[in-house]
């Protein structure tokens, strides 16, 4: 008994013995160390060891091969970092060498610029196209591209968008913040004025609202409603009505209401249509400019002649009436920025409309 516990005790020793003689061996060749990609790789690797490199230049690589991209001439000192938890009491242990880099300087250029749009949508282009490179986008939301341009919709919020650039044997990055600060946009816009030419009780409503596949509800305040852009409505009693219009397009909802008098006896008409059929309301649409607008506009005419000139907001307010020559300044600095209407009037009784935008 005492026999078979020695023999137990002496080949516990040799095993310790064994490993305790196991290093981690942290040797390492690379290739030739010019500009671009130098592959590093460790000479006897083993299956249970990690390995990790520090190549001298800011950067680092893991596994027992690792390629070092070194876009700049100079001297560098690269170092293996070898470790083994598998062996008795682990090893661990490094090496380090320094290589010269010689050749040209590599520069890959990830310069980019990028454009928020409206819609929500964020286009990016490559400031520094090379046709032999290699573009990818990571846009910072879980999304990739690629391309020289490519484009990404976000939800509102700030995101890190970075471009990756390879070219050759060069590969550098580039990342900026992109705040987008709100998602598919629309604009729910009107307004209503009298039709001079049918008179009496008869409206223009002219639909100024902007979006992508927007649909419309009309609300006349009367207990009724429509659908449509440009749709007609009739009211059975004059008075003071609240309308409403709200589109929806894109994920993006918008409303806007105007109080409107209809000032007429009986019934009141009004008939919707878009900004560019004014043309159709009268024979020639007023020309206007500038446009936009900031402190004076001029309507295009006769020199000799004058014109009545009325204003109106996109709610229908009159905000302006004066007269003018054709070519004449008009001065409209009181007014507040925003779109208008404009109707011009000659003194043989015929009427124009126009619209500007007031910066």
């Amino acid at each position: 008994m005492k026999t078979r516990l020695l023999l137990i005790v002496a080949l516990f020793l040799a095993a310790f013995s064994s490993n305790a003689q196991i290093t981690c061996n942290p040797a390492f060749t690379f290739t030739t160390p010019t500009t671009g990609n130098v592959q590093f790789t460790a000479t006897f690797p083993v299956s249970t060891s990690s390995y990790y490199w520090n190549f001298g230049n800011g950067t680092s690589g893991y596994g027992s091969s690792a390629t070092g991209t070194y876009n700049t001439p100079g001297t560098y000192t690269a170092c293996l970092y070898v470790s083994d938890s598998s062996f008795l009491g682990g090893c661990f242990d490094s090496s380090c060498v320094t290589i010269t880099i010689t050749g040209s300087p590599i520069s890959c250029n990830p310069a980019f610029s990028f454009t928020v749009n409206p819609s929500g949508s964020v286009s990016f282009s490559s400031t520094a196209f090379s046709p032999t490179a290699t573009y990818t986008w990571n846009f910072g939301n879980g999304t990739t591209g690629s391309g020289a341009n490519a484009t990404c919709v976000y939800t509102p919020g700030t995101y890190n968008a970075c471009l990756v650039v390879t070219d050759g044997t060069c590969i550098d990055s580039l990342c900026q913040l992109v705040t987008v600060s709100g998602g598919p946009s629309c604009s729910a816009n009107f307004s209503i004025v009298p039709d001079s030419i049918a008179g009496g009780s008869s409206y223009i409503g002219f639909n100024w609202s902007t979006g992508v596949g927007l649909s419309y509800l009309w609300t006349w305040g009367d207990g009724t409603t429509s659908t449509g852009a440009y749709p007609s409505h009739t009211y059975t009693t004059t008075g003071i009505y609240t309308i409403c219009l709200t589109v929806t397009g894109g994920g993006c909802v918008d409303s806007m209401c105007i109080t409107q008098a209809l000032k007429t006896e009986g019934m009141a008409f009004i008939q919707v249509q878009a900004p560019a059929g004014l043309n159709n309301v009268t024979k020639n649409q007023a020309q206007l400019y500038p446009n936009p607008a900031e402190n004076e506009l001029f309507v295009k005419g006769n020199s000799t002649m004058v014109y009545q000139i009325e204003i109106f907001n996109v709610n229908g307010s009159k905000m302006l009436s004066t007269s003018s020559k054709g070519n004449q300044a008009i001065n409209i600095s009181e007014l507040p920025s925003n779109l208008y209407m404009v109707k011009v009037s000659d003194s043989n009784g015929k009427s124009e409309f126009a619209k500007f935008m007031k910066k």
